[in-house]
């Protein structure tokens, strides 16, 4: 069993409203908002990556938590739109947080990989482990086609959380 000690996020800089996704849907801005309720999404630049934002959200977490990285036992990442699939984001978002030695891994799943990631997490008894998803959707709805169903629901941001895996 575990508990959460903290949160962080990152989202980027970039705010894509309705009038500008409906360009790249084909559809009005009105009807984005109205069947999806949302008004605006971030988009991460062409040069920033989910490993980026995934260390800038953990980052803030740890910020947040005020502990030690030495008390992290593991680091958990889930995102299923790495630009990387093997090795996953993972590995590389531990070492650019100094924790190079930690058991890191991924979760190659999008949407419901945190839940995943947090549920493996709490049990795994590795002491304080550190969740993040992070995702780039704005470059897999730009890779083909855009569906206007889909692609206004997506954009790009990362969160993470501390979570306290105690055995017993």
């Amino acid at each position: 069993m575990g508990f959460l000690r903290a949160f962080g996020s990152y989202v980027p800089a970039r705010v894509v409203g309705n009038a500008e996704m409906g360009v790249l849907a084909g559809c009005e801005p009105d009807w984005i908002e109205s069947v999806s309720g949302i008004s605006e999404r971030r988009y991460a630049a062409e040069s920033e990556t989910v490993v980026d934002m995934a260390h800038r959200a953990a980052e803030d977490c740890l910020t947040r938590a005020g502990t030690e990285r030495s008390r992290i036992g593991m680091v958990i990442v889930s995102s299923g739109s790495s630009e990387r699939r093997f090795p996953g984001p993972a590995a590389e978002t531990a070492a650019r947080l100094g924790l190079a030695g930690v058991p890191a891994i991924d979760v190659p799943m999008a949407s419901a990989g945190s839940l995943f990631g947090m549920a493996l997490g709490a049990q795994s008894g590795a002491g304080q482990v550190l969740v993040i998803a992070s995702e780039k959707m704005s470059a897999v709805i730009s890779r083909g086609p855009i569906d206007k169903n889909t692609a206004i629901l997506f954009g790009d941001g990362a969160g993470a959380c501390l979570i306290d895996a105690k055995e017993g």
